[in-house]
């Protein structure tokens, strides 16, 4: 009966400890981008994401894509005020990858970045594979809104 039970539960609490350790480093990730953006180091806020990404620095010109976000940031910034938190508007997992998007709270609005992370099931290490912002509020409305 006890053994009956226990090979009922057992593959869920497999399958919780198995993906346990997503999430959390995304979070991470987005905590330090918004702090960064707080005190307008747009480098260091492209660098949190850039830097964790080993799969973004063989596949993409990093200077490029720097140089494009943190005019992008300042803009950001500029237009909607600093950030002063962020909250998790949905999570989508499929296998190891994990696709979380965060509204970012500023002084005068709001706006979407969304980070990929992918947890190795192998050496379970994370990192960011993708990262995006959304490109209006109304695409992010349409998308997210519950």
């Amino acid at each position: 009966m006890i053994k009956e039970c226990i090979m009922k539960v057992l593959p869920l609490i497999l399958l919780a400890a198995a993906v346990s350790f997503a999430g959390q480093y995304s979070n991470d990730k987005m905590k330090k981008v918004v702090d960064a953006l707080k005190t307008e180091q747009y480098d260091k806020a492209i660098d949190v994401v850039v830097d964790s990404s080993a799969f973004i620095r063989d596949n993409i010109n990093v200077n490029t894509l720097k140089t494009q976000y943190i005019n992008v940031f300042r803009v950001l910034n500029s237009q909607n005020g600093k950030p002063f938190s962020f909250e998790i508007l949905q999570i989508k997992t499929m296998g190891s990858i994990e696709k979380t998007a965060y509204l970012v709270n500023c002084e005068k609005n709001a706006w979407v970045f969304v980070l990929t992370e992918y947890n190795n099931t192998q050496d379970k290490k994370q990192s960011i594979v993708n990262f995006s912002m959304e490109a209006s509020q109304d695409d992010a409305i349409t998308k997210y809104a519950k």
